[in-house]
């Protein structure tokens, strides 16, 4: 038979007479643990097939959270099942530190709230985001930029302060029950229409503020936060019937990592979106599978014998 296919490195390539390429499953990728099989049928065949295809590599570990903010609906890119919860929020495309857009809160009101999945925030790990203020003027309880808390459960807040001066307080619980690690101090000043990288991190010893690039705050604390799994909310007070600590503006590139992954008083602010998608490593032709085909050459029965399991696209050329 002859047929245009798709070959391993994703290029058209028109196939001869005496070959075609086969898929395994039309939905293109499917999980074979190892010893596991699949089996595949085709046109009928007189020699046996050679097998190859991509193996596809997770995403790190350490990232729990990734939220480009360039597309519309606004959703998680890491793939830990984190459901992005929009309220109001709509894409602006006018300007962007990073990607093709940003996520716009306005009217007052909009926000986004997500829980990272089984994430507790024990450990090391590292908030990172761009934001840019619409508006800083006074407003009873400040701007809330980002915060957590349920109730009377405190968790964390990096709010725009109440006196309109454009100044940023941190907040930071590990009892759930008042600011008993850090209580609104200062890590930056912010104007309004102005893009700032923020970065917000925990090491084991010390919680560190970064804004464009320097280190405005390291408080020594061997504390964890409160041990909740209380949502991360964007733009707004976390208790949304609050008629106040509303922020306006836009906020892009949401990352949240399981580690503390900078250090020093400086870093280099990112000039890209992250791309933490799955990476493919092309599987050698059949050095990772035992290959069967039955008895009238109708099926091929590809097994497993890497010794890991593939998360792949495999193919069969006949």
């Amino acid at each position: 038979m002859a047929v245009s296919t798709i070959n391993a490195s994703g290029h058209t390539r028109p196939a001869t007479s005496a070959e075609a390429r086969n898929t395994i499953a039309t939905s293109g990728e499917q999980t074979v643990s190892n010893g596991a099989s699949v089996t595949i049928s085709h046109d009928a065949i007189s020699t046996p097939p050679i097998v190859t295809g991509w193996k596809a590599a997770a995403a790190p570990t350490e990232w729990k959270l990734l939220i480009h903010g360039d597309a519309f609906p606004f959703t998680d890119a890491v793939g830990n099942g984190n459901t992005v919860n929009n309220t109001g929020c709509t894409l602006d495309s006018s300007s962007t530190p990073v990607g093709n857009g940003s996520i716009l809160f306005e009217p007052a009101g909009d926000r986004l709230t997500v829980t990272p999945s089984g994430y507790t925030w024990q450990a090391q790990w590292t908030l990172e985001c761009w934001v840019n203020p619409a508006a800083i003027g006074a407003q009873s309880g400040g701007r809330w930029i980002i915060g957590r808390l349920s109730g009377s459960t405190s968790v964390f807040g990096l709010i725009l302060a109440s006196d309109g001066s454009g100044n940023v307080g941190l907040y930071l619980s590990s009892d759930g029950s008042s600011w008993n690690i850090v209580e609104g101090t200062t890590v930056a000043t912010m104007s309004a229409g102005t893009w700032y990288h923020v970065v917000i991190q925990r090491d084991a010893t010390h919680y560190a503020v970064y804004i464009n690039g320097s280190r405005t705050a390291n408080i020594s604390s061997g504390a964890a936060l409160y041990s909740s799994t209380i949502a991360l909310t964007f733009a707004n007070h976390p208790d949304a019937g609050v008629s106040d600590g509303k922020f306006t503006g836009k906020i892009t590139e949401i990352a949240l990592r399981a580690t503390a992954a900078y250090s020093g008083s400086s870093l280099t602010v990112p000039s890209t979106r992250y791309d933490v998608t799955s990476s493919r490593d092309l599987l050698a032709h059949g050095v990772d599978f035992s290959v069967a085909v039955n008895s009238t050459g109708t099926q091929t029965t590809i097994t497993n014998t890497s010794g890991a399991s593939y998360t792949a696209s495999f193919y069969v050329d006949l």
